[in-house]
Formats: C-alpha cells, structure tokens, sequence
C-alpha cells in the first residue's frame, strides 16, 4: 500500500499480483524447509546478540555477519565461497558455480 496516495494496492508485474507472489514464495519456502528440516540453522535471541557485537565495529555487510553469528553460536564451521572452488554445485542448481 502507498501511504499518503489514497491507499492504492501495489500489483506485482511478474506474478500477477502480490497475493500470487506471496503464495508462490510461502510454497517454495514451504517445500525448501522440508526437504532441508535438519540442515537448517535457527536464528534466535542468542544469535541476534552475537551479530549486533559484530556489528558495532564495523556495521558493513549486516548478512555476513548474520551467518558469522549464526556459525558461532551454532558451533558450525563457516566457509568462504572462495574455498569451494573445488566442489562442483549439486544437480539442479543453475546459476550457482560454487554451491554445496
């Protein structure tokens, strides 16, 4: 909704609408947890404090330090894509040299 404009609805162009869009996104979402349920890492309290002292030094690149955190406290190594040159993406990846 744009505010101050007589509440007009905002279309999505690509999918026809953002009711459509946010289906369209839930259902992947949806299937992409529960196909990876156990490989999934939650963000919490704990982690939330641990990216905000990342931050304070240098509040640069706010996702990196979501996923610094979230290895920290998940006592999770964290890889740089630059070492995975070595790996070969998993069938069905596409635009994506260096997945895992």
């Amino acid at each position: 909704m744009l505010k101050g404009q007589g509440q007009r609805r905002i279309e999505s162009p690509v999918c026809g609408g953002a009711l459509m869009h946010r289906e369209i996104l839930s259902g992947w979402l949806g299937a992409v947890l529960e196909q990876y349920a156990k490989k999934v890492l939650a963000f919490d309290a704990d982690t939330a404090q641990v990216q905000g002292r990342l931050r304070v030094a240098n509040p640069e690149h706010a996702s990196d330090k979501l996923i610094a955190a979230t290895a920290l406290t998940q006592k999770k190594a964290m890889v740089r894509t630059s070492m995975l040159s070595r790996f070969k993406a998993p069938a069905g990846v596409s635009g994506c040299s260096n997945a895992v």
